[in-house]
């Protein structure tokens, strides 16, 4: 049994189903729309950890602000005649890239060549 998963035994989960049990039909609602946010945040951490580069791509700085992941990357475009497609060159970018779970998989936006003053001044704790 992996650790995500409960003992359908355990007295814990016994006393938790019947505390539950008891509770009124508006709580029991808003455990449930609770419930089904925190394990989408858990879907949503675990996809944002496993973030590989794009072909052609290479990761230079990684940010993690609450449910986003920003990444600045070097880029090759894919154009055979461009200077970045010789071996040794310097790839474009460097540019921001911003990564979120929505709600099937990870997507990706372009942010550009700085990062927003939002999230400089959520780091810095503005």
């Amino acid at each position: 049994m992996d650790s995500n998963s409960a003992d359908p035994d355990s007295p814990a989960l016994s006393k938790l189903q019947l505390r539950i049990g008891k509770l009124s039909l508006a709580d029991q609602r808003s455990l449930h729309h609770w419930l089904g946010e925190l394990i989408a945040s858990h879907h949503a951490t675990a996809a944002l950890a496993s973030i590989t580069p794009r072909t052609g791509r290479e990761v230079v700085d990684q940010r993690r602000l609450g449910r986003v992941t920003y990444q600045l990357e070097l880029v090759r475009c894919g154009k055979p005649n461009c200077r970045c497609a010789v071996s040794g060159e310097r790839p474009h970018g460097p540019y921001w890239y911003l990564y979120r779970w929505n709600g099937q998989k990870v997507v990706s936006e372009y942010v550009g060549k700085m990062l927003p003053d939002v999230v400089l001044d959520e780091e810095l704790g503005v």
